[in-house]
Order: structure tokens, then C-alpha cells, then sequence
């Protein structure tokens, strides 16, 4: 990953914690028009994070295929699986073999 997408990953991360934590605090902000603006920045901003976080898995040459389709499924099916992904492998150098 390069430092841009590390930044972008935990940007993204830290996004969806506060969203998370602002709607549960704030009553206000359930209403219709703060929660479509914020649904929806949400929603791009974690459109560019998955193309990140996939797009490292294919690009890992260690990992062998079988390895790749267990971690994009995970993904697909778990998103905080990708945080775990992130801590094991994201940000690690990719090693060639």
C-alpha cells in the first residue's frame, strides 16, 4: 500500500466510527436531510476504501490464490473483516516470492 492508501484506509475507518458514534449520540442528526448527506458521503468514501483494500489483496504476490478469494469473500460478506485484514497484512510491504 502506499501512503496515500494507508491514509485513505484509516481516514475511511475512522469515518464510518464516527458516524457510527454520532448517530447514536445525536437524535438530531436522524432526522431525513442530515442522513442522507451523510449515508451518502459515506457510501463514496467506503467505494473508494473497498478498491483499496481489494485491489492490495490481488496485488499481494505471497498470498497464494485460495488465500485471495478467503480474504475478498470475508470482506464481501464481513466488513470489519477488512480491519483485521489491514492490521495482518494491509500494511505490510508487499514481499515477492
Amino acid at each position: 500500500m502506499t501512503t496515500f492508501e494507508k491514509i485513505y484506509s484509516l481516514f475511511s475507518i475512522f469515518f464510518v466510527l464516527g458516524l457510527a458514534a454520532a448517530l447514536a449520540l445525536n437524535p438530531e442528526l436522524r432526522q431525513l436531510k442530515p442522513m442522507l448527506i451523510l449515508a451518502s458521503t459515506g457510501f463514496f468514501i467506503n467505494i473508494g476504501y473497498m478498491f483499496v483494500v481489494l485491489r492490495n489483496i490481488m496485488c499481494k504476490s505471497n498470498f497464494r490464490q485460495k488465500d485471495k478469494f478467503f480474504w475478498i469473500a470475508l470482506i464481501l460478506i464481513i466488513w470489519p473483516a477488512s480491519i483485521i485484514y489491514l492490521i495482518l497484512y494491509g500494511f505490510q510491504k508487499n514481499i515477492t516470492s
